[in-house]
């Protein structure tokens, strides 16, 4: 029989030191919904930006029509739930961030229609 690897010796041990829980967790949290003024700012911001970006990536044949059929704060309540909450601020935006480009493309094939 034969092994595939290196064998674990001493010397490939890896030890894990604990991570201090404190500091690597944001302590903003969003538990209600709409959005406070601030963050509803910063996260229309964020959306609208990635929007931007996302369109020039996939460069849809009418990106006329899918900045007209663009609405972030709709968007937004799509991707932040109530039953989600309390969430992570930060994580919150990657969230907004994260499932944008699949937002885009249903657009511009909405438009294809």
């Amino acid at each position: 029989m034969m092994t595939i690897g290196c064998p674990k010796t001493k010397d490939t041990e890896i030890e894990w030191e604990p991570r201090n829980s404190i500091s690597s967790t944001s302590a903003e949290k969003i538990s209600s919904l709409p959005l406070e003024k601030e963050d509803w700012q910063e996260f229309i911001e964020t959306a609208n930006l990635v929007f931007e970006n996302v369109l020039d990536r996939i460069e849809p044949a009418r990106p006329v029509l899918v900045r007209e059929l663009w609405d972030a704060e709709k968007y937004i309540y799509e991707v932040l739930r109530p039953e989600m909450l309390p969430i992570d601020r930060d994580y919150a935006l990657s969230l907004i961030e994260a499932f944008l480009v699949h937002h885009v493309i249903g657009l511009a094939v909405e438009t294809e229609k």
